[in-house]
């Protein structure tokens, strides 16, 4: 890794070795393991037993700390999608299957001038997925979104357990 996360990373490391098992129970897992729960993982905040728990051999683990305490409240560095766990599967998502709940996303999607993108509304109405959106601006980084986004999910989420 090079760049930004220079000073955290150790370089003996690679991105591969920061993988999960490719399911979604090996997210909870961590989820869990780092953040305790839903609630700590949106704020960015690590157990704070965990850090000073991990062996100093396990690098993976340190290093991780260390790229995902960046995220924390107010540290701004890079942004609070650092502690994010990103979910890449070998093949697309057939959302038509039952896999998708909730979208969040701009409403100038569903935007356009010849009138509304009903296309898109009605198949989401046909795979009765949830959406709302939020008022996307010109110049603006997704960070800038993450409040608003996270206020969505943390509310279709309460009670919901990791």
């Amino acid at each position: 890794m090079a760049g930004f996360f220079d000073p955290v990373v150790d370089p003996s490391i690679y991105i591969e070795d920061y993988e999960l098992d490719p399911d979604l129970s090996a997210a909870c897992r961590h989820l869990e393991w780092a953040f305790e729960d839903v609630t700590n993982y949106f704020d960015a905040r690590i157990k704070p037993s965990l850090v000073g728990s991990i062996p100093h051999w396990r690098a993976v683990g340190q290093s991780w700390t260390r790229i995902a305490g960046l995220a924390g409240v107010g540290s701004g560095k890079p942004d609070r999608r650092a502690s994010a766990v990103e979910i890449a599967y070998l093949q697309s998502i057939d959302l038509r299957q039952g896999h998708g709940r909730l979208l969040v996303f701009p409403e100038q999607l569903l935007e356009d001038p010849n009138g509304r993108n009903t296309d898109f509304l009605n198949m989401l109405r046909i795979l009765d997925i949830e959406f709302e959106t939020y008022d996307w601006r010109a110049n603006e980084t997704p960070d800038s979104y993450s409040a608003t986004i996270s206020a969505v999910i943390r509310r279709k989420l309460k009670g919901v357990a990791t």
